[in-house]
């Protein structure tokens, strides 16, 4: 995407979600998002075999009842 396609994506998505943001914000989620789009483009030219599995979606434990640090109880 073009600079100018970022900013306005930056701008449509924070209307969309009703999420107030000046053009100086704007101009910096644009950055992040082309900054995120060349991490992807990175990650995307790695060559990966079929024998390559993705790793399973993580699913945290539940949260302890008992802090195991102090051995009290947490609420």
């Amino acid at each position: 995407m073009t600079d100018p396609q970022l900013l306005a994506y930056a701008n449509a998505s924070a209307d969309a979600l009703g999420i107030p943001m000046d053009a100086a914000r704007a101009q910096r989620v644009a950055g992040y998002l082309r900054l995120s789009g060349s991490f992807a483009g990175l990650l995307d030219a790695v060559a990966m075999g079929p024998e390559l599995e993705p790793a399973e979606v993580f699913c945290p434990a539940p949260f302890p009842s008992v802090d195991p640090a102090t051995g009290e109880g947490q609420s």
